[in-house]
């Protein structure tokens, strides 16, 4: 008797692609880091995320009407969004940012690597149980990243960075956990794009708010093209495309799966900045970034 595996394949596609798009996005963050380096030499950090993501969401909507689809929302989905948005956008940049200021960069990666962890717990509270491997992964890779950090093999060397600056950044990892988590219902009804551009929208109006004494005082004629490169890259990469692609791969993969691709995001990040930037490819770093890699193969294989 001849067997069906029509499904399987479709399910097994399905993963891949998933798995290319929340890939594709550690990429993008990982050359944001480098990239918008530059640009926040010249603008405040509340000042560049408002700015970036009110220009995402505006390029977002366009895309939307242009693909006919009506620049309106059911009663029943505003609410949903403007919470997102301000999850996923204000509250995620927000501490993002003010952590980043008050913590060392190196302290800043290890906090923000714990987003995996926090939507594995999201997820198994949902029902996406991770399972034992699964955690096994997660945990691999998130040694990985402290490896990749650290950058040495006989010492600890991860910079002392504030409490508070430390706790922002957590706050920010748990944010942008709960923001994927929260999205599934919605993203059914809407699909990522549409999802995407409005809680950027909503969430870039919150921002604006917060960075309104910063954007009154930017020296926007000083930034060179140069910085605009760099700033437009954030927007239309790291930003609207990036946003896009990772509901893509929630939707197909789940929270706790997806999730864990993040760590790729360090390890592109110190790469980058090694070829572009002159930095050290240290031992520990080589064998940090295999860690993180083997740890998200026994991850995505759970």
């Amino acid at each position: 008797m001849a067997v069906d595996t029509s499904n399987g394949a479709a399910a097994s596609r399905r993963r891949g692609g998933g798995e290319f798009y929340v890939a594709s996005v550690a990429v993008i963050w990982g050359l944001n880091f480098p990239i918008a380096k530059s640009v926040l030499d010249q603008i405040s950090p509340l000042a560049f995320s408002a700015t970036r993501y009110l220009a995402g969401a505006a390029i977002l909507l366009v895309l939307l009407r242009l693909r006919g689809v009506r620049l309106s929302l059911g009663r029943g989905d505003v609410l949903p969004l403007i919470g997102l948005g301000l999850i996923g956008i204000t509250a995620f940049q927000g501490f993002w940012a003010a952590g980043l200021q008050r913590t060392a960069a190196s302290s800043a990666a290890i906090m923000m690597s714990a987003a995996p962890i926090f939507g594995a717990l999201l997820g198994q509270m949902m029902g996406q149980k991770a399972g034992a491997r699964g955690w096994a992964g997660i945990l691999i890779a998130f040694a990985g990243v402290g490896l990749v950090v650290n950058n040495s093999l006989t010492g600890f060397h991860i910079e002392s960075g504030s409490l508070a600056g430390d706790a922002m950044m957590m706050a920010a990892a748990a944010a942008w956990a709960l923001y994927s988590a929260l999205s599934r219902g919605v993203l059914a009804r809407l699909g990522p794009l549409a999802v995407t551009a409005w809680t950027m929208l909503f969430g870039a109006i919150g921002l604006t708010v917060l960075a309104a004494p910063d954007l009154a005082d930017q020296p926007w004629q000083a930034l060179t093209v140069g910085h605009w490169a760099a700033f437009w890259f954030s927007v239309v990469f790291a930003a609207a495309l990036a946003f896009v692609w990772w509901y893509e791969g929630i939707t197909r993969l789940g929270v706790a799966r997806a999730m864990v691709f993040t760590y790729l995001t360090p390890v592109v990040a110190v790469a980058v900045a090694v070829v572009l930037l002159g930095e050290d490819l240290t031992l520990a770093r080589v064998l940090g970034a295999m860690v993180v890699i083997a740890g998200v193969r026994m991850a995505r294989r759970a």
